[in-house]
């Protein structure tokens, strides 16, 4: 409902001559922001940028274009809910409300939007957030000006051709909106949030992988917030691990490469993976991504020599060289059908000379019986 003050009164005309200065003035904005001003759908847009949810009850629309008055109150009837994020005055830190309002109020090549918390609206404390457009000459402007939140004398400029192709008022990426040149007209996209973003994350390839270990790439876009970065992963997609990306944060608006080296992994296992983005203004996953580790290369270990003496059991054999010794696995058994028996800890075994991939293990046979089989194996 449109509704005049009932104080409204006429009052004399005086013509001032004044001489103004132009300052540029760049003051924070509060949590809500008019972030997009559909001129022919009569729609706008409200983002919260702040980090805590804010109750718009009692909120008041004002349009007193050219000493026009209109005032209107926010209303829950008034909530586009397809093209918002809540559906009550109570707006969540980053969420959107879009609200109808008529064609009366929402004036197409010239007019003013001033948010107010209450229907002071000669008030700069009262007024919330303002924008004006088509010419110069608004009636709020000068609330705006004071409070720090819009240029003297400025106005988004919109032609007849705008109106024609249906482009709405839109705040650009990450700006307060103090000035009239944070905005811009383009085609509709109202229930979106430009301004506040969550960043853009891509998932990357695997690479450098081996039995144990493997490479993730990706991309970032902070979209203009510091970005945390971090690779999750694991055998199924509900991953289980995590770790930081490098770099980590993120920031700027452009793509920026990021990696993480997995280790630990198991040999000739796939694994999900993908890489998050969290900034104050949202998380977002990459796309699920799939590698498998390497299946470990089979050595045939060719023994050279076998030998007992007392309770100890020589064996002397050829390896891959430089294989550290706690790679190595002894396994016992009294047949050959399976080794059940660990007898690593018992056993010791060494490269000789360096480099040379000739091993002797001496394995501690005390206790077992007279015919008795050992098996070496890398794992």
């Amino acid at each position: 409902m449109i509704r005049k003050p009932n104080n409204h009164r006429p009052v004399k005309a005086l013509r001032i001559l004044i001489t103004t200065t132009v300052a540029s003035v760049t003051v924070a904005k509060a949590n809500l922001v008019i972030s997009e001003i559909d001129l022919v759908a009569n729609k706008v847009e409200i983002v919260n940028t702040g980090t805590t949810s804010v109750n718009m009850t009692g909120y008041q629309w004002c349009n007193r274009w050219k000493g026009s008055p209109a005032y209107v109150g926010l209303a829950t009837a008034q909530i586009v809910t397809a093209q918002s994020t809540a559906t009550t005055l109570t707006l969540p830190a980053g969420g959107i409300l879009t609200f109808q309002l008529s064609s009366s109020f929402i004036t197409a090549l010239q007019g003013e939007l001033g948010l107010y918390t209450t229907n002071n609206f000669g008030s700069s404390t009262a007024m919330v957030d303002y924008v004006t457009w088509g010419a110069s000459g608004a009636s709020r402007s000068g609330v705006a000006v004071s409070k720090g939140i819009w240029g003297s004398n400025t106005f988004v400029a919109v032609t007849s051709d705008d109106i024609t192709a249906g482009r709405s008022i839109q705040l650009g990426l990450g700006l307060a909106g103090n000035i009239s040149t944070d905005y811009s007209l383009a085609a509709p996209t109202l229930g979106i949030n430009q301004i506040t973003p969550p960043p853009v994350v891509t998932s990357g390839s695997a690479s450098s992988i081996t039995t144990n270990t493997a490479n993730i790439a990706g991309t970032v876009n902070a979209m203009g917030a510091s970005t945390t970065v971090t690779i999750q992963y694991g055998e199924t997609l509900a991953y289980g691990s995590s770790t930081a990306a490098t770099p980590s944060p993120v920031t700027g608006s452009t793509n920026t490469a990021v990696s993480a080296m997995l280790s630990g992994l198991v040999a000739g296992t796939t694994y999900n993976y993908r890489v998050v983005g969290t900034s104050a203004n949202g998380t977002t996953l990459g796309a699920n991504q799939t590698f498998t580790t390497a299946v470990p290369t089979i050595f045939d270990l060719r023994i050279l020599a076998v030998s007992r003496s007392g309770n100890t059991l020589t064996v002397d054999f050829l390896g891959p060289p430089n294989t550290l010794p706690a790679t190595w696995q002894v396994k016992g058994s009294t047949t050959l059908t399976s080794f059940p028996f660990n007898k690593t800890a018992a056993s010791t075994i060494t490269e000789t000379p360096a480099a040379s991939g000739t091993y002797r293990a001496l394995i501690d046979v005390t206790g077992e019986p007279a015919r008795y089989f050992v098996r070496i194996e890398l794992p």
